[in-house]
Formats: structure tokens, sequence, C-alpha cells
């Protein structure tokens, strides 16, 4: 399992949400937190009790919300109805702080294409979202360009922070995809969304968080048996892919440096242009100042002086 999305989508927090649910862990009334897995930190529970498989997380700043935590792939390992399973957290798209999308598309596509087989990827989408903003538009066209076709059976979608009554966002805005209503779900995850642990001093609010919880418990098991009735995808073409990728970002770079060296040349001229413009306006400069200040002469004549000396008698 692929999990893909923009920055701030939710993406870790559902990885957390499987954690416990591949574990058997779950949130109590009474104790709340205390027996959950936390493989992902966040503002919540900073701290992980559940180690990855690549023994390490990736993390940044877990209260610092506008940007992706997830800096590189990683991998989780758990096991479900006897079967090995293996969760792939992915960087955020779209980061505020980082310009680095085609770099996170190679990483994934990198990782993914270490595994012989895929068999689903799941697509994060804030269900609170009402319309196609920009960032989330961007993120699903680089998706589009980025995944081989062959994996387009394989999507899922996922609308974390919603249930199916609360989705603002429309399916319609995402029909290039065509998602089937079989692969998407709703999920509930606000409990470690909350910013506050003095909330779990109100009995009410717990109750709601429970059954929050089950109900993403409910969510989490029709995604499972949707999964394993899907046929997985050869992970070559992923590595296919980021061969592509990868030759078509190095011609892109060497187009890009032969386009500064043409405009080096263009402005390399244009200077030249000016400076030969300037020289033409500075010699005919030059000729109106001989013509302006030439100063007429008069040629003296020429007189003999005679010495003589006078001599007296």
């Amino acid at each position: 399992m692929v999990f893909i999305g923009e920055s701030g989508s939710g993406k870790s927090t559902c990885i957390n949400y499987f954690a416990n649910y591949f574990t058997h862990s779950s949130f109590d009334e009474a104790n709340h937190y205390s027996n959950m897995k936390i493989v992902i930190p966040n503002s919540i529970c900073p701290q992980i009790n559940y180690g990855s498989t690549s023994n390490q997380h990736t993390e940044r700043n877990v209260h610092d919300n506008p940007v992706s935590q997830t800096q590189d792939c990683t991998e989780y390992g758990f096991t479900w109805n006897g079967k090995h399973v293996k969760i792939v957290d992915t960087p955020g798209f779209n980061d505020t702080y980082s310009t680095k999308d085609d770099g996170n598309i190679q990483k994934i596509l990198k990782k993914v294409s270490k595994f012989q087989l895929a068999t689903a990827i799941s697509i994060t989408i804030n269900g609170t979202n009402t319309r196609l903003s920009t960032s989330i538009k961007t993120t699903l066209t680089q998706l589009r360009g980025s995944l081989p076709d062959s994996v387009f059976q394989n999507l899922f979608f996922i609308f974390p922070n919603c249930t199916e009554e609360t989705q603002n966002f429309n399916l319609r805005l995402i029909a290039e995809f065509n998602p089937s209503q079989q692969r998407t779900f709703n999920m509930q995850n606000s409990l470690f969304s909350i910013k506050d642990k003095s909330i779990l001093q109100n009995s009410k609010l717990v109750k709601k968080m429970l059954q929050t919880w089950k109900d993403s418990v409910d969510t989490m098991a029709d995604i499972m048996n949707e999964i394993s009735q899907t046929s997985a995808a050869s992970a070559q073409v992923f590595e296919d892919m980021r061969i592509k990728r990868e030759r078509l970002i190095a011609h892109k770079e060497n187009l890009i440096e032969k386009q500064k060296s043409l405009l080096n040349v263009i402005k390399t001229l244009d200077i030249e242009k000016d400076r030969l413009k300037n020289a033409t306006k500075d010699q005919q400069a030059n000729r109106n100042f001989v013509k302006q200040t030439a100063i007429p002469y008069i040629e003296l004549e020429k007189k003999i002086v005679l010495q003589y000396n006078l001599c007296t008698p």
C-alpha cells in the first residue's frame, strides 16, 4: 500500500490509523491513547512506539502544519489475516516551503520499484476541501503524469477528516481518474489532530472520539477487503517510469542550459548593438562639434623691419 497526497492531506494520520488496525490496538475511553501504536510522530503523540522496517522516520517539525512532515519514503511492515502487508509513506506534494516535487516523485518511483508488486496506490485528499484548489489540481496533475498507466486500476481514494455525510469534496473534480464507489472511502481520523489534551477531560467528547475511531476501524476493514480482491500491479513499471522521468528531467535541464546560453548571446548582441548606436551618435556629435566650433582666422601681413644705425657727422 502506497500512500500519496499533497502536504497536510492527512496521509500520515491514515497510516497511524492503519498501524493500530493491523496491531489490534485501539483508542480507549478510559486510557485514551495509552494502548495506541504511533509509527509517525504528531502533535498529540510526538513519541514513536512502533518501529518502521527501516528503523527510522523522516518527519520534520510535527507542529508545523503547512509543510510536508514526511521527507523521504518510509515503509512499515504489518501482518493482516496471515499476510504480510507493507505500507509506504511518501513525501507530500506542494510543500509550501519546498519546490522539490520532481525529486519527491523520483523517490516514490524508486521506492516502489524495489518491491515485486504494488496492490494499492492510495491517494489522500482532505475531504473538507470544497473545491479543486490550485494545490490539489497541481498534485493530481503531477500524479497523472508520473504514475504508470497500468497502475490506474489500483488507485484508491481516501478522504480524511470527514464522514460520507460531511464530505465537501466533489468526486466530479477528479473524474479523469475514474474513481469507483467501491474504492472511495471516508475516514474521520481526527484522533491525532486535536491540539490540546485537555478536551480528554470532557467525557462526552471522549465518547464521540471513541465512536469515530470505531467508524474508522469499519472503514479500514472495508478498504482491506477491497484491496484483497484487487490484482497487484508489477512494480517494474515504476522503475521504467522512473528511468523515463530521469531522462526527461536531464533533457529539460539540458534545454534550460542551452536556453540560458542563447539568452546570454542575445544579451551580448543587444549590448554590442547599443554600443554601436552610441558610437555612431558620438561620431556624428563630434562632426557637429567640429563644424560648430570652427574658429575663423585672419592672416597677418608680414612686415619687414630694417635695422640701421644713425651716424652723426
